[in-house]
């Protein structure tokens, strides 16, 4: 696997330029531009995002989702990178796949035109799968109003579109689902309630949802909970859980979330390696460090820097507990 294209700004004189970019997307059917160029087409002004859609609305399909794609792989590793006007373009395609991806291009934007654009898919676009995504997309400007980031006089539409959603049961399992996700990263007192009936549902959908949903809570009151989801026949519900297991920081997941890791493909084993990074602990740092070793000689770079990331953040939990654990010597 070769390793994802790492940008900073002080590389952006060794990276071709907008105009540059926009060439190689304008090359014939079937050539895919070269990932370097994605550079260029990072944080567009207003004039350039012109140019760019008249690029975009010449491209094929195929084209256009792999350049998204390529877009969203390159922004999980370069934080940097700023492709939301790209996002925001691509979700007026007639294409609902092309909507799906780009999606993702907005899912940790703050932008107030990222907001609008995603109440807008949430009730009016054609694709159940588009508006569940945006209904999911939406729960992180129900954390930013949680943390104050944004006013609650911007989050208040988004929570009531949600409740509306969550209540009606004759709405789709797939938005209702997408709903309950979001609306947990608030503390409404009505959150607990939903969550605990989308968990005695019988629908596996909002079942699902509802273990994802205790991890946002960050409450603790879901730990017996998700200790026994931990053992699920169903290996989505135990992906879910680990993650939980991690926001919730529950020490006591450590044997599972290893048994986990070992048994589970990439998606989980990054879940866990994520997780473990946020418990800490003598036993959690063992695993990531044997699980780094594994993939350094698999050559699995992605696997590797988010266990880098963990043992980094495990490293900062053990070095708080050991000044929690230590003793000041006192003056006799």
């Amino acid at each position: 696997m070769n390793a994802p294209f790492q940008y900073t700004q002080d590389d952006a004189d060794a990276y071709p330029t907008f105009e540059e970019a926009l060439q190689q997307i304008g090359n014939e059917e079937g050539h895919m531009p070269d990932p370097d160029s994605l550079y260029g087409l990072s944080g567009l002004t207003d004039t350039q995002l012109m140019d760019f859609q008249r690029a975009w609305d010449s491209l094929g399909m195929t084209q256009k989702h792999v350049l998204l794609q390529m877009m969203v792989d390159v922004s999980d590793s370069n934080q940097d990178m700023d492709f939301e006007r790209i996002g925001i373009l691509a979700m007026s395609d007639a294409d609902a796949q092309i909507r799906q991806v780009a999606l993702e291009l907005l899912s940790e934007s703050e932008t107030f035109e990222t907001l609008h654009v995603l109440m807008h898919a949430l009730s009016h676009d054609e694709s159940l799968l588009v508006r569940s995504g945006a209904g999911r997309a939406l729960g992180n400007f129900v954390l930013l109003g949680e943390l104050g980031k944004i006013r609650e006089r911007h989050v208040e539409p988004v929570l009531q579109r949600l409740f509306q959603l969550l209540e009606d049961r004759q709405e789709s399992v797939l938005l209702r689902s997408a709903a309950l996700e979001s609306i947990s990263n608030s503390s409404h007192t009505n959150v607990m309630t939903h969550i605990n009936e989308a968990y005695r549902s019988d629908d596996p959908d909002l079942h699902l949802s509802s273990v994802i949903a205790m991890g946002h809570t960050c409450d603790d009151r879901w730990a017996d909970i998700i200790l026994e989801e931990l053992e699920n026949n169903d290996e989505a519900v135990r992906v879910a859980a680990a993650r939980a297991a991690g926001e919730l920081q529950i020490e006591e997941a450590v044997p599972a979330l290893i048994r986990i890791y070992n048994e589970g493909d990439s998606e989980a084993r990054m879940t866990v390696a994520w997780s473990l990074g946020e418990i800490g602990g003598r036993e959690a740092m063992r695993l990531l460090e044997h699980a780094l070793e594994d993939a350094e000689e698999a050559d699995d770079v992605i696997l590797m820097d988010i266990i880098d990331d963990a043992i980094g953040n495990a490293s900062l939990l053990s070095g708080d507990l050991m000044l929690g654990d230590f003793d000041m010597p006192t003056d006799d």
